[in-house]
């Protein structure tokens, strides 16, 4: 499942059904890295500390940070800028669900319904349905059929042998299955997007629920232990980091005439500055991927991991839902109201809008100001006038969803 060898010697990593092209795309479990101090494979100087990260395929990362500490500390911790950066791009990718929702409802509802096929054929399989949400196999159908085997697999893909045995077994007849009759063209939206992601965005209603208790955690201090500081797991509000596709950028590799493997990139050449500059930086975690399976140990390796895991600044920052910390509720508990009243009839219905308020406004503690119907209406009504700005600027043949 790999992707052909041509005569020439060279090999690009595959779609299943494209041999020979994959679109670069971000490990959808930044945070599940094994960066311990003095490692020898990826060489960190003991020095740094230890970084630690425990998580499953497309589950939410678990993230345990220990570092020097610092003469001058920073106001913005490290737990708050993983979810920041989380945040944003999952937010990102929720207004894109819920405008696809008002365009093309019944093309949507196709993947939710594929995904629950998925989900039934692995535990099938002998899964249940927590090692199947764990594992993030419906993930791995989703990925393997849009974008290849080996741009899906990388070595900190960590499964148990039993594990690992029955999903090589499962996945091709899984695949055959569900993906019979599947076109992708039907779904031009998701030409930037995983399907994964998409029938995976951000659940908003826990979301919100763990930044009404653990925001304040964010900024909290840690627990000074000699010299070094620790954060605590519970200080952090963990969420799915959604992965962006890149279209028309390859990988390429090559070995023939070579003493050692070498790997590269194509792009094509009308490619969007923008597309361009996503594809490149989105490679640097393929060298690092690469020379680790190579067993080869550098410093690149380490920052690529690590600029991989805690995400980029840039992308970030480029038309963030989310700019200042006091933001964070308001647009949170303002989805959580529009999906609210969608689920409980939609704008049309009479009384919907103050309905889905009032059962929001139950997220919040009795004292507690921003438990007020009318300040989260006004929420409701910005983050709804957002998803249906975005859903009118979608081209009737959804190339720029």
């Amino acid at each position: 499942m790999d992707g052909d060898i041509s005569d020439c010697g060279e090999r690009r990593l595959g779609r299943m059904n494209t041999p020979c092209q994959s679109e670069l795309r971000r490990c959808d479990f930044h945070m599940l890295l094994l960066c311990v101090a003095g490692n020898p494979l990826l060489g960190l100087d003991a020095t740094f500390g230890t970084a630690l990260a425990i998580g499953g395929l497309g589950a939410a990362q678990h993230s345990l940070f220990t570092w020097k500490v610092m003469s001058k500390r920073k106001i913005d911790t490290i737990q708050y800028k993983l979810f920041f950066r989380d945040l944003n791009a999952a937010l990102k990718l929720a207004y894109v669900v819920r405008a696809i929702r008002l365009r093309w409802r019944d093309r949507f509802e196709e993947l939710e319904e594929i995904e629950l096929r998925l989900r039934t054929a692995w535990i099938s399989k002998g899964f249940t349905e927590a090692e199947v949400k764990y594992n993030g196999l419906t993930d791995l159908s989703w990925d393997l059929r849009q974008l290849g085997w080996s741009e899906r697999r990388n070595p900190n893909e960590l499964y148990e042998e039993s594990t690992s045995k029955l999903i090589e077994d499962s996945i091709k007849p899984i695949s055959d299955l569900v993906f019979s009759g599947f076109d992708p063209g039907r779904y031009p939206f998701a030409r930037r997007h995983r399907f994964a992601d998409l029938v995976n965005s951000i659940d908003i209603e826990r979301a919100l629920s763990r930044s009404i208790e653990k925001l304040p955690l964010l900024g909290g201090d840690p627990k000074f232990r000699g010299e070094e500081s620790s954060i605590p797991l519970d200080n952090f509000i963990l969420l799915r980091r959604p992965i962006p596709v890149v279209p028309g950028a390859y990988q390429f590799s090559r070995s023939k005439d070579f003493l050692t493997p070498h790997i590269g990139i194509l792009v094509e050449l009308n490619m969007s500055a923008q597309d361009i500059e996503a594809a490149i930086d989105d490679f640097r975690y393929h060298i690092a991927d690469a020379q680790s399976k190579n067993g080869i140990a550098s410093d690149f390796t380490n920052s690529a991991i690590m600029e991989w895991a805690i995400g980029s600044t840039k992308t970030s920052n480029e038309n963030s839902p989310v700019t200042v910390f006091t933001q964070i509720i308001p647009v949170l508990a303002g989805l959580q109201a529009y999906d609210t009243m969608v689920k409980i009839g939609g704008p049309q219905k009479r009384g919907s809008r103050a309905d889905a308020t009032k059962i929001t406004a139950e997220f919040f503690r009795e004292d507690d100001p921003r438990r007020d119907h009318h300040k989260i209406g006004q929420w409701l009504d910005i983050e709804r006038r957002k998803i249906e700005k975005l859903a009118s600027s979608l081209s009737p043949i959804m190339e720029t969803a």
